[in-house]
């Protein structure tokens, strides 16, 4: 009797373990990383690479790259396709599509071929980034399948002036039609880093807020000066990543993706939302940790997300928790 095999699978990494480590890298790099994983024809303008859009089907007819860079000088997207090994390249629209719109190739082996570039994977450098990032690889995993998580974290977001009716603009455009909540971030390394560590569960706590005196256009990271806040809304993240290239929701006027400022989304419901009149004054010289710094750094690069300690979460959750003005229903 023939024997009847039954094996198990010895590759249990796909595809997308190679799109997010492209992904992070070349927002996240420093230049000389990034060079590393375009032709040498594109290293020369690295610097001025802007959007890296997964998906994208804007350009192709029927087709869809894993990856389109676009540049802040070009409005010409530039296809990827990312492969364990070019032996996996071989599919005809995706050979004709590289080839017409002067994509590449990125896997791990390096071929010859004269039809396309083609762009090798450090096996080294690879291996360190998994290393380094198997934690909130696992979370990401585990928090997409499984409602119940061993932690969440808490992160701050604190709107003023523009961001301030940015959010109003937001919360009503949802009601009216009837859509989750988002909220959209400036394509910026800093937020980059942090939104990739953003999981479904994680809380965020919004705080719409003004100052006086010397900070009426930015916050000083070292005031004493009350912070005035007018709202807070404390929220549930459902989709921690996307983006959404045929809905310019906060740009301003008609300009082309490559020069898109608020490209990188995330969906959220809310928990817990104050109203505050008058305002509530938060006292930053009881702050703990560095809430001083992350407030005014969020603030000052119009509302992007940063992390908060678990001490400096339950701080300003318990400032939340003591005051109960009138609230809303969301």
């Amino acid at each position: 009797m023939k024997r009847e095999k039954k094996k198990i699978n010895r590759n249990p990494f796909n595809e997308k373990l190679l799109h997010r480590y492209f992904l992070e890298k070349l927002y996240l790099g420093d230049i000389s990383t990034k060079r590393k994983l375009v032709p040498d024809k594109l290293g020369k303008k690295i610097a001025d690479l802007n959007l890296i859009v997964p998906e994208d089907t804007l350009l192709y007819n029927g087709y869809r790259s894993d990856f389109t860079l676009y540049f802040q000088n070009d409005q010409t997207g530039i296809p990827v396709e990312i492969k364990w090994v070019s032996k996996y390249f071989n599919k005809i629209n995706q050979v004709n599509e590289l080839k017409e719109k002067n994509g590449f190739l990125v896997c791990f082996d390096f071929p010859h071929r004269s039809d396309i570039d083609i762009v090798q994977i450090d096996k080294d450098d690879f291996e360190e980034w998994l290393y380094k990032r198997i934690n909130i690889l696992w979370m990401d995993a585990f928090s997409d399948k499984v409602e119940s998580k061993f932690y969440e974290n808490t992160w701050l977001i604190v709107l003023r002036g523009k961001a301030f009716k940015n959010f109003h603009k937001m919360v009503n455009y949802c009601k009216k039609n009837n859509e989750t909540y988002f909220w959209a971030q400036r394509n910026d390394r800093t937020l980059m880093r942090n939104i990739f560590n953003l999981n479904i569960g994680d809380k965020i706590i919004f705080i719409l807020a003004k100052t006086s005196g010397n900070e009426r256009s930015k916050m000083i990271i070292n005031s004493n000066d009350p912070i005035y806040a007018y709202e807070i809304y404390v929220t549930k993240v459902i989709d921690p990543y996307y983006m959404a290239l045929n809905w310019p929701f906060f740009e301003i006027g008609n300009i082309p993706i490559n020069r898109w400022n608020w490209p990188h989304f995330f969906d959220f419901i809310i928990e817990k939302d104050l109203i505050f009149d008058p305002p509530l004054e938060l006292y930053r010289k009881e702050f703990i940790g560095e809430l001083k710094t992350k407030f005014a750094h969020s603030s000052n690069k119009g509302g992007i997300l940063y992390e908060l300690t678990q001490s400096e979460a339950q701080y300003l959750l318990e400032v939340i928790s003591i005051n109960t003005p009138r609230s809303n229903s969301y």
